[in-house]
């Protein structure tokens, strides 16, 4: 039997990977979407710069968001990047942070997944 361990996801961008910017989008949201048919979720997501961008109303990603919060999954949004992209009131899913307790989560997380 394989020990389960709770683990954290943090999405820093709108799109997965380098390059071609609809390929990213289309693998950021297999990403999530695919974390959602997993064993096991993740105990939290954080999004902060640009992933705090797939937390918005206009999304492609909220319908699978908002079913991990639904699961029990904690969503944070970084609030400096909510200010900065102008998002705080299309924000949809999740409760907006501070990097203070961003910071405490990754260091104190004892798995932490970046796409």
């Amino acid at each position: 039997m394989t020990e389960k361990r709770p683990y954290i996801v943090a999405i820093n961008s709108a799109e997965m990977g380098h390059g071609e910017k609809e390929l990213g989008q289309a693998l950021i949201k297999s990403f999530i979407s695919v974390l959602t048919q997993q064993d096991e979720y993740p105990e939290k997501m954080i999004f902060y710069h640009g992933g705090a961008l797939l937390t918005t109303k206009t999304s492609s990603c909220l319908a699978d968001l908002r079913m991990l919060a639904e699961a029990g999954v904690a969503i944070y949004i970084c609030g400096s990047c909510a200010d900065y992209y102008q998002i705080k009131d299309e924000i949809a899913v999740g409760e907006i942070t501070n990097m203070g307790k961003i910071v405490e989560m990754l260091r104190t997380a004892p798995h932490v997944v970046k796409p």
